[in-house]
């Protein structure tokens, strides 16, 4: 979904920079600002719908987007813009690389204007077009499908104003393009620029005011989520959360959007006893805040209560999260009646549920209800890891003193399943311990099998 992104954000920039830059100058504030309703429409629900690198930088810096992520749209965005300025010197007769001025898309300030006019002209300008965007598409509740044509006209708005003294740039991306290929505006194309990333601090700055920073800002992220200065650093660099805070491994930044809009409403309240609804993700974390302080029967009761809202809130992460419970008590029965509740309000267990009911069922001495699991596992249509190896291959070992050849052929047949899985240590260990056992047991048949796969497997003893 990123690279589908990326390759937008260059496509809507490349063919706007084609569009607006081939304008006939009658008509060119309304091509531009159509041709950017248009691609923003196109790109919204793709990458945003930037198409502009004041906007991403704006929106970094505000906390919506990571670091690492605005570097590469900023990138592709100005790649694009370049590339839509060649084109366009294909296309446009009389056009040619490196004519200088004049060329298709380039901007350069009317007669009389200074410099600095140019730079606050595109500064005031962008700020209109930035602040629209923070308006219609990030603040709440936002004007929806139509923020896309309010941009728009923003920017034909800009057109009609300043674009008589500056041309209405509004866009690094549409300055640097054609400067690159035309070779325009090398004198005047800086004031362009720093009108434009002021602008972007300013609208940036204003919206921050008003409605507050983004999740991703460190300031904001520190105290919404709990972090280190370090953790919201790195949280508002990648866009990651600090791995304590992941529970399946697949939680992205919209997971912790909800979590940020849940911590803004908490700040607002001002009555004691208004509250916050949860959400599936802070519901998690207060679970698994409970079952590290061993509260086993605070966090079963914190569950009924989330399973009696409208819309069931608890997710396969929050059962697997009370399994896990019993399973560090060793308490088989309690895992299974969680996984039985679990089945009960229609939630689908992964690999990570079984893997655990199974630990639960080794550590509580039932080794062979482990191996029960292991086939409801495969029923499920989850196979094996190394994980559901490292706990059968502990089952295995724990029934030492009831080794049979069949169970030593269902050992193999597991470990030969996963092993793509499994990595050389891993692997070797694991069956070592399965030779171990069945030596001690005196098995010699089932050795010679056991001795047979590892070379087979290519494993180190």
């Amino acid at each position: 979904q990123f690279a589908v992104s990326l390759a937008v954000e260059f496509i809507g920039v490349m063919f706007f920079q084609i569009l607006g830059g081939s304008a006939d100058k009658d008509m060119a504030a309304w091509v531009n600002g159509i041709a950017l309703a248009v691609w923003v429409y196109t790109a919204a629900n793709i990458s945003g719908g930037h198409l502009n690198p004041a906007v991403s930088i704006s929106t970094c810096i505000c906390g919506f987007y990571p670091v690492l992520h605005t570097v590469i749209y900023v990138v592709l965005q100005i790649v694009g813009a370049i590339i839509g300025a060649l084109v366009t010197a294909f296309l446009v007769p009389g056009a040619e690389v490196q004519m200088g001025d004049g060329g298709p898309g380039c901007f350069s300030p009317k007669g009389g204007v200074t410099g600095e006019q140019v730079m606050w002209w595109e500064c005031v300008m962008t700020f209109t077009l930035i602040s629209c965007v923070y308006a219609c598409g990030i603040a709440k509740p936002g004007h929806g499908s139509h923020t896309p044509l309010a941009v728009g006209l923003a920017l034909f708005a800009c057109a009609g104003s300043g674009g008589q003294y500056t041309g209405a740039a509004l866009n690094p991306a549409r300055v640097i393009g054609p400067m690159a290929i035309f070779g325009c505006g090398e004198n005047t194309n800086r004031y362009y620029v720093r009108g434009q990333v002021l602008a972007a601090i300013f609208a940036m700055s204003v919206f921050a005011f008003v409605s507050g920073l983004g999740p991703l800002n460190p300031w904001m992220a520190k105290k919404a989520f709990k972090l280190s200065w370090r953790e919201a650093a790195y949280f508002w660099i990648t866009g990651s959360p600090p791995s304590r805070l992941q529970k399946t491994g697949t939680e992205n930044i919209n997971d912790f959007k909800q979590q940020y809009e849940a911590f803004q409403s908490e700040q607002s309240e001002t009555g004691p006893q208004k509250r916050v609804a949860m959400d599936s993700l802070a519901l998690n974390v207060a679970l698994s805040t409970g079952v590290a302080a061993d509260k086993v029967e605070e966090v079963l009761a914190l569950l009924a209560e989330a399973e009696q809202t409208e819309h069931c809130m608890p997710d396969v992460v929050s059962y697997n999260t009370i399994i896990k419970a019993f399973a560090q008590r060793a308490n088989y029965s309690g895992a299974c009646e969680v996984l039985e509740r679990m089945h009960a309000k229609k939630r689908r267990p992964n690999a990570i549920t079984f893997n655990t009911v199974m630990d639960a069922a080794v550590r509580a001495g039932k080794p062979e209800e482990a191996w029960t699991r292991l086939q409801e596992m495969r029923k499920r249509g989850f196979k094996p890891d190394k994980f559901t190896c490292s706990i059968l291959v502990k089952a295995f070992c724990k029934a030492s003193s009831s080794v049979t050849e069949a169970s030593v052929d269902r050992a193999l047949c597991l470990l030969d399943e996963a092993n793509e899985c499994l990595d050389p240590t891993l692997k070797a260990t694991l069956y070592n311990n399965v030779l171990e056992v069945t030596r001690k047991a005196e098995l010699n048949s089932s050795i010679l099998s056991i001795m047979q796969q590892m070379r087979v497997r290519a494993v180190v003893r």
